[in-house]
Parts: C-alpha cells; sequence; structure tokens
C-alpha cells in the first residue's frame, strides 16, 4: 500500500530576493499530496544582465547538487520581459532537478556573485493515517488518539485520567443509588475485534484494559466476545466503526445486561449490504470501497426530535408507542450510538441520545428522569474519561456561535424541552 505525504512550500517572494526580477515553483506545488517528487522545477530570472546564477538542491541538511538553469522557457520569459526584453535570445532560466526519494527536507537556494538566498522550503509529512492488515482490512494509523500506541500498550492511562475515570463510575453508582440502572458500554476498535489481522502486537496492558480494571462489578457492558463471534457482519474491512449490524448486538448484549433479554426479539433482524467508501477506505488515493451490513430502509424510524446538531451536542428523541418497554433509555454516546440508538428504539418507549462521548448530564437527567441510562464510548476515546455532569449547554453554545442559529421542529410534551433550551441558547449566541 502506498504511502501518501503532504509536501508543503514555503516560497520566497521575488522582490524579497536582491538579484532576482522574478522567479516561479512549478513542482512541487504547496499541499500536494503523492507518494514521492521526483523533481524541483521552475525558472528565475535576475535583474539586469545575465550572470552567474547556480541552482543548489539541499536534501535533510546536505547540499546534493548546484547547476545554472539551463531549460529554455520562452513563455515564461515573455511574462516577464514582455517588449523591454534587454537579451531576447536568452531564454535558458528554467530548471529540473532530481530528488531523492527519502527526501522529506528540502531547500531550494539561489546563488549568485556571493549572494545565496533560500528561494523556497519544502517539507514533507505523513499524513497516512490507514494501515493495510492482512485479508485487505483497514486500520487507523498516525491519529491523534495514537490507536497503535494504546494497543501495543505504549500508552497507558495517566493519573489525571485513572482519577477521572474514578470519579465516572462513582457518577454511575450515584445514578444507580437514584433508582436508574446505569452501564457503560466501550465499542471495541477494529484493531481489537480483528486482531489476528492487524499487523502489531497487542501490549499486556493497554489503555482499555486499565478502565476495565476500575469498573465496579456490573458496570460495564461486556459485548466484545458477541461482536468477535460475527466479527466480518458486524465491521468491515474499510471503516473504524461497527455496521448497523454490530449495533444490534452490542444492543442485544445490553438488554441482557439489564434483565431484558425477552424483549431482544424486538430488535430488527431485516439488514441489506452497502457499499461505501468508510472513513479509512474514503482516505486512502484512489478510494477503497467497501460493504457495510445496514438497517432495511423499511425498518428505519427517524427521531421525532433533532435539534440540528452535528456530532458533539446532537440531541435526538426516539418515541415509540408500539415499543415493548415503557421506560425512558437516555444514551450518552459517541458516532458508534447513531445506530444504536435507532435499534435500541424498537425495544423503549422513548429514547433521547446525546452525543457526549459518555459524559453524563443533569439537564437532561432531570428533565427525562429515566429508568435505564446507558454511556456509550470507545475504545480509542478512553485515554481521556468522561465526565460527571458535563455542561451541554456550554458546548451547545459553543456549537451555535459557530454554525448560527437552527431553525427547531415543532416540539410538544418532553421534546419541547429541549426546542426552547435551542431557541435560548440561539438568542443568547447571536446578542
Amino acid at each position: 500500500m502506498p504511502i501518501i505525504k503532504t509536501y508543503r512550500v514555503k516560497a520566497t517572494k521575488s522582490a524579497s530576493i536582491p538579484f532576482v526580477r522574478a522567479w516561479h515553483l512549478d513542482q512541487p506545488r504547496n499541499n500536494q499530496r503523492s507518494e514521492v517528487i521526483e523533481e524541483v522545477s521552475g525558472w528565475v530570472f535576475t535583474e539586469g544582465q545575465p550572470g552567474p546564477l547556480l541552482i543548489e538542491l539541499h536534501v535533510d541538511g546536505e547540499r546534493v547538487q548546484s547547476c545554472p538553469p539551463n531549460i529554455p522557457v520562452p513563455k515564461a520569459r515573455r511574462a516577464v520581459f514582455g517588449s523591454d526584453d534587454p537579451s531576447p535570445n536568452d531564454i535558458t532560466a528554467g530548471f529540473s532537478i532530481g530528488v531523492p526519494l527519502s527526501a522529506t527536507s528540502i531547500r531550494l537556494v539561489f546563488v549568485y556573485e556571493y549572494q545565496s538566498v533560500t528561494a523556497a522550503k519544502i517539507t514533507a509529512s505523513n499524513t497516512f493515517k490507514v494501515q493495510e492488515g492482512l485479508g485487505g482490512y483497514l486500520f487507523l494509523d498516525n491519529d491523534t488518539n495514537k490507536s497503535v500506541d494504546q494497543f501495543t500498550g505504549r500508552i497507558t492511562l495517566g493519573t489525571q485520567a485513572r482519577e477521572g475515570w474514578e470519579k465516572f463510575f462513582e457518577g454511575l453508582r450515584h445514578l444507580e443509588a437514584d433508582g436508574a440502572i446505569a452501564k457503560l458500554m466501550i465499542c471495541p476498535a477494529n484493531e481489537e475485534v480483528f486482531s489476528d489481522l492487524y499487523p502489531h502486537k497487542r501490549g499486556v496492558s493497554t489503555p482499555v484494559d486499565n478502565v476495565v480494571d476500575l469498573a465496579g462489578p456490573g458496570q460495564l457492558v461486556d459485548h466484545f466476545g458477541a461482536l468477535s463471534a460475527e466479527r466480518e457482519a458486524a465491521f468491515s474491512k474499510i471503516d473504524t466503526h461497527w455496521s448497523d449490524y454490530g449495533a444490534r448486538i452490542g444492543a442485544a448484549v445490553y438488554l441482557q445486561s439489564v434483565g431484558l433479554a425477552s424483549f431482544a426479539s424486538h430488535l430488527p433482524t431485516s439488514f441489506k449490504d452497502h457499499r461505501r467508501f468508510g472513513d479509512l477506505g474514503g482516505k486512502l488515493t484512489p478510494q477503497q470501497s467497501g460493504t457495510f451490513l445496514v438497517l432495511d430502509p423499511a425498518e428505519h424510524v427517524p427521531p421525532s426530535y433533532s435539534n440540528g446538531i452535528d456530532n458533539h451536542g446532537r440531541i435526538w428523541v426516539y418515541d415509540s408507542t408500539q415499543a415493548p418497554v415503557a421506560e425512558t433509555l437516555v444514551l450518552f454516546g459517541d458516532s458508534y450510538s447513531v445506530s444504536l440508538s435507532a435499534i435500541l428504539a424498537r425495544v423503549f418507549k422513548r429514547v433521547v441520545y446525546v452525543y457526549s462521548a459518555a459524559s453524563t448530564n443533569r439537564t437532561v437527567l432531570d428533565h427525562e428522569k429515566p429508568k435505564y441510562v446507558l454511556c456509550q464510548t470507545n475504545q480509542r476515546f478512553v485515554t481521556g474519561a468522561p465526565l460527571v455532569n458535563e455542561d451541554l449547554e456550554a458546548k451547545l453554545s459553543r456549537k451555535l456561535q459557530t454554525v448560527g442559529s437552527i431553525d427547531q421542529p415543532t416540539a410538544a410534551g418532553k421534546n419541547a424541552f429541549y426546542a426552547k433550551l435551542m431557541q435560548h441558547l440561539a438568542r443568547n449566541a447571536t446578542a
């Protein structure tokens, strides 16, 4: 699999080089994405009569080549000098210099009559965030969560993160004391599920292991075994997330963990293959597609309320009079809960999904007074602990300051509370 790099160019303007009338860098272009750059090319014209100009190429701190501009560039010369050209026959102002394949830092230097000026600095960065395992499975690499270091155990939970998780599990115990059934679900990374296909060996102790050790009895939803048993259907080769079918497996295990296993028969059973690029396949050049088992569109029911916010701060509410469990489930989740919330809505009369990556919020809990609370995050996020009573209103206010006012749908009953909250925050954001 090719490693794609991004080449960034910082060029010195012609006016800032005393002996240069005009110059231009043709290759590479700024922010060019490619495996390698084979050459540094362009043209340069000096002020006044042509002099002994040399082009130097420095690669990773060492000068590797020095040559005069010796390629004809008649169009460039006409564009620079026009009818005032003092030397119309001198058109050899172009240059093209080969670059070693391993180059990561390049400096283009103009040398003229004992003067030396850096004309351009070119740096290459590995932006390739995907690695390929066995069987064509794709995995994250170079991501901000350092998933490779987490999996191999080079990173474990620090003191601050441990203390944060201890406070979080204590918060779940307080919810239980208030009468709710509160659980944490950590959705596994695809490298955990397909560890035998992953290019790296799992560490003895990893951040997710540390979190599991901190959890109290019965606080975790243990769905890893069920997902692993049907891993090809539960995940895809080209995405980090579970499929809708994987979310159904997670939902069934959750129901079992809260004593509602008999209601798993109400979960959707019809799924279809859907081809997409995914969040891994879409990063490749060219993009690579794969199949997902998605919920049959005929079985999909949209939320009865949405606050119009994408990702963090999103609030979706599902109301179902046909659901067999006449209780409210509040789901504090992340992107995995997009499908999980819709699937659990087939069982619970009311499902309130708040995108918070497992952080709880007192305002929502006080309003809903749910019997069931499920906090969902994913394996890569566990190096930072979720918060107890996160300030959701402040998060929504920041979002509204960025996206502006969002029209709220007509909402009645309990959903009107969220619409009014959004309208209030929107007025304050634009005040």
